[in-house]
């Protein structure tokens, strides 16, 4: 795998692990599976927010400004994740459990992102199809 698909990779991951999160909370109502939803694509949505800002910049940008993109991109993740945990806690009370747990089981794709093996030779992500 190149090291530009890593972001990709995590992000879709992090999509799939809400969308089973939401068919789990399903057991218990709807409205739970959607909060669960939420909480999964929410997270995803926030991950491919930083690598857009991020993986934007080009390889010949000087490094003060990737540093700075990245600083910038990391805080808008975490101000906007603190909005939505704040508005979850305080609108739907009722199902912020669900919410919750879906976007923490989320953050585990970025610790099997660090086992993934990657590469920038072609011929490995050949024979990855």
């Amino acid at each position: 795998m190149r090291l530009g698909a890593v972001p990709a990779r995590i992000v879709a991951w992090q999509a799939i692990v809400g969308c089973v999160g939401a068919t789990m909370w399903l057991l218990e109502s709807v409205p739970a599976s959607l909060a669960a939803l939420a909480g999964g694509l929410g997270s995803a949505l926030l991950s491919f927010h930083f690598a857009a800002r991020v993986f934007s910049r080009t390889e010949l940008a000087p490094p003060q400004v990737i540093v700075a993109a990245f600083y910038r991109a990391e805080a808008f993740k975490l101000l906007a994740a603190a909005l939505m945990f704040g508005l979850m806690a305080k609108f739907f009370v009722d199902v912020f459990i669900p919410f919750l747990s879906t976007f923490a089981a989320t953050l585990l794709v970025f610790f099997a992102a660090l086992l993934w093996v990657t590469s920038d030779s072609s011929e490995q992500d050949a024979s990855e199809l």
